[in-house]
């Protein structure tokens, strides 16, 4: 099944919430976790990390929380 085509620097917003908005700033595989996942970097602030997981370091959010890794048919 083939993925969408996202590429860096979109901005995309989340499938359950169009007023949720960022911009992609990491596509890939994340260490632990199965498939292909996009890093996102939300406006809000809202997200789960600042684009570090279990030490690793994926991208570089904006801020402390507000990255968070998708999977692309949630965008």
């Amino acid at each position: 099944k083939k993925m969408p085509d996202f590429r860096l620097g979109q901005r995309v917003h989340s499938a359950g919430d169009p007023r949720r908005i960022g911009t992609v700033r990491y596509l890939g595989p994340v260490q632990g976790y199965s498939g292909t996942w996009v890093g996102v970097d939300w406006d809000s602030g809202e997200g789960k990390h600042d684009g570090s997981i279990n030490e690793v370091r994926y991208f570089q959010a904006t801020s402390d929380r507000p990255g968070s890794f998708v999977r692309s048919q949630n965008l």
